[in-house]
């Protein structure tokens, strides 16, 4: 490797028989093979090379696996420059953080459809593959790493079969756990046995007698050699590991068995009689949902009402003591204190959960806690992107709250409900190893099957329509506006803002004034009479210019209306909305809203086609009845184990 010692170049391994150097400007990674001649260490670069290119063809049609992509050997010969998505490894997301069933079924499917692909019959590329080989760079892909010993014979290992690739897989997972470095309990190692159970019940052989044999062979083969404390600091903390390990593994064979009977086993016993949705304040008049966790409740608790047998279902809510029957399949409760709310949870016959909705909440925090006094299972639902954003203002205090208490909260739930598949990761960046799972929000049946009168204007001025609370920083209104007043000096446009006041709509006011927006900006009160969709019809584009969302009901509100979208790049619809180009998806700046209001603009004859490509797209995907099964089904997992 040429110029490896340079600054940009960080050591982040040494192996056998190389070092590897990550470069994070570039995320480039070098492997020099700095433990042989140089003659031997040229042949050794060139095979892994070969390797390399091999399994990257094998892997190319495949969206979630994949390998490094090679660039090249170095000047020298003896090493190899590669790019890939820097993450963690397998084994350190198994040892660290916490998985359902569901989600270690899903990580042996893709592990073993990998390893079927690099290991085929004519050709083994990766037969001391380690699950410190295997890197998570992304959500649900993994990358192969290190092929050097591709169709070579490896020591102790002279015909490759399925038996030695995965005993050698096995035994070195023992040696990495039973590594110094590495700090183990019981519990990890149960898990990492049970996903190795699953992998190899994905195989076509069995947990005997001699894989038993060859697994503690390969590993102790790797523990062998150097000082006689090392080796006997192996010799007692690697046989308790392999002893865990195997012991989860083996007690697995049957796991998968089980999770195809998982339904099976829910009715008879794990079948959730109360869903308790808990949040600050709710409606008494349900015509009035303006909030966007009001409208995603009532979407979700009217969704889960049509599944077969569905539970009790109750969103529970601060306020004057009293009850609310309403005709969509729930009930609201009203409750004088956080005391009162906690212990008629705790006083309910049958197997329950509650939903937390929101974070950043004193009243939630509370309720966790009595939630935990009275081992009462909750699921916390944040309805929030959790970005850097979220901490930029306030940050301070943001952080010394969410470590000293959102996070414990988030920590002691059952689950977590996201709304974007992406959040997971970030999740556990923060801290929180809580299983979690992920839908979106909807629309109700009776709006998606509803046909509005459609139309989409070819003259006149463009009308721009917001449609959400009116809070500036949240919602980025002020950004709104700075973008309507250059816009509007070579546009004829207008920009209508509907939706409730949450405290900005003065100012708001009187930074039209000053900017001299008053023929082009328009503040327009809620109309909870109508039919969102039937308002939305009237205008020409929506626009939601946010700093933060979830998943925003009234983006999807608009694809149904059939209307053009112009969005932020925040919450969970913005990647579908790009991925499946049914609008135009920018960066929450001012610069990047007014680039793409001047886009929809220009678009203006494109607007009819992409509008009802939106409409198809969002009745096919986002109704209210097939997510609330949906998220039934997760509620119920979680809580099978309690």
């Amino acid at each position: 490797m040429s110029n490896h010692n340079n600054i940009s170049w960080k050591l982040v391994g040494r192996g056998s028989e190389a070092s590897v150097y990550f470069d994070e400007e570039e995320f480039r990674v070098v492997k020099k093979f700095d433990r042989s001649s140089i003659e031997d260490a040229r042949v050794k670069a060139e095979r892994e090379l070969t390797n390399l290119r091999d399994a990257q063809e094998r892997t190319r049609r495949h969206d979630r696996i994949s390998v490094p992509n090679p660039m090249g050997l170095s000047q020298s010969g003896d090493s190899i420059y590669m790019e890939f998505v820097p993450g963690s490894s397998l084994l350190w997301h198994l040892m660290h953080m916490q998985y359902t069933d569901i989600e270690l079924k899903e990580w042996a499917d893709l592990v073993s459809e990998g390893l079927s692909i690099l290991n085929s019959s004519e050709k083994m590329l990766q037969p001391d593959c380690t699950l410190d080989h295997i890197f998570v760079g992304e959500p649900n892909k993994i990358t192969f790493l290190d092929f050097g010993n591709g169709s070579e014979q490896l020591d102790g290992i002279v015909h490759y079969t399925t038996e030695s690739l995965y005993a050698e897989l096995i035994g070195s997972t023992v040696y990495e756990c039973s590594r110094a470095s590495r700090s183990v309990s019981r519990k990890c190692l149960t898990q990492v046995g049970r996903f190795l159970g699953l992998l190899v019940d994905r195989s076509s052989i069995d947990f005997s007698d001699e894989l038993r044999s060859r697994t503690w062979e390969r590993a102790d083969y790797r523990m062998s050699g150097g000082s006689f404390a090392r080796t006997l600091y192996y010799q007692v903390k690697g046989k308790w590991v392999f002893k865990r390990i195997w012991a989860a593994a083996t007690g697995s064979q049957n796991l998968a068995e089980d999770i195809k009977n998982d339904n099976a086993r829910k009715s008879e016993s794990c079948k959730l009689e109360n869903v308790f949705f808990v949040v600050s304040d709710f409606p008494e008049d349900l015509a009035t949902l303006s909030n966007g966790i009001h409208k995603a409740v009532h979407g979700l608790a009217e969704g889960m009402s049509s599944a077969t047998d569905a539970p009790a279902l109750k969103v529970l809510a601060i306020g004057k003591r009293g009850a609310v029957d309403t005709r969509y399949g729930y009930t609201v409760e009203f409750f004088p204190s956080f005391w009162a709310l906690a212990a008629f949870v705790r006083n309910q016959s049958g197997k329950s959960i509650s939903v937390l909705n929101s974070i950043f909440s004193v009243k939630n925090n509370v309720l966790a806690l009595f939630f935990n006094m009275f081992r009462q299972p909750y699921v916390v639902a944040p309805h929030l992107e959790l970005s850097e954003r979220l901490f930029a203002k306030n940050r301070i205090t943001k952080w010394v709250y969410w470590n000293l208490i959102e996070k414990w909260s988030l920590r002691m739930a059952v689950g977590v409900h996201l709304l974007d598949e992406r959040q997971r990761d970030r999740l556990r960046f923060l801290g929180v190893p809580t299983p979690s799972f992920s839908s979106p929000n909807g629309v109700l049946d009776s709006i998606l099957d509803a046909t509005p009168e459609m139309t989409w204007s070819d003259t006149g001025p463009v009308q721009f329509h917001f449609f959400g609370r009116i809070e500036a920083r949240t919602k980025g209104l002020d950004m709104l506006l700075t973008a309507v007043s250059r816009i509007s000096a070579d546009h004829s446009i207008e920009v209508f803002i509907q939706g409730p006041d949450c405290g900005d709509l003065q100012s708001l006011e009187a930074e039209v004034v000053k900017m001299r927006l008053e023929s082009v900006v328009h503040f327009v009160p809620p109309d909870y009479s109508s039919n969102p969709i039937d308002i939305m019809s009237q205008y020409d584009v929506f626009i939601l210019p946010s700093r933060f969302e979830g998943f925003p009901v009234a983006a999807v509100e608009a694809m149904v209306a059939a209307r053009p979208i112009v969005m932020t790049d925040v919450g969970g619809l913005a990647p579908v909305i790009r991925a499946n180009e049914l609008g135009i998806v920018v960066e929450p700046t001012k610069e990047s809203i007014e680039a793409g209001m001047r886009r929809a603009i220009a678009s203006r004859p494109d607007w009819k086609k992409q509008g009802l490509k939106a409409r198809e797209y969002a009745i096919s995907h986002f109704r209210w009845g097939a997510i609330g099964q949906d998220v039934l089904r997760h509620l119920e997992e979680l809580t099978a184990h309690e």
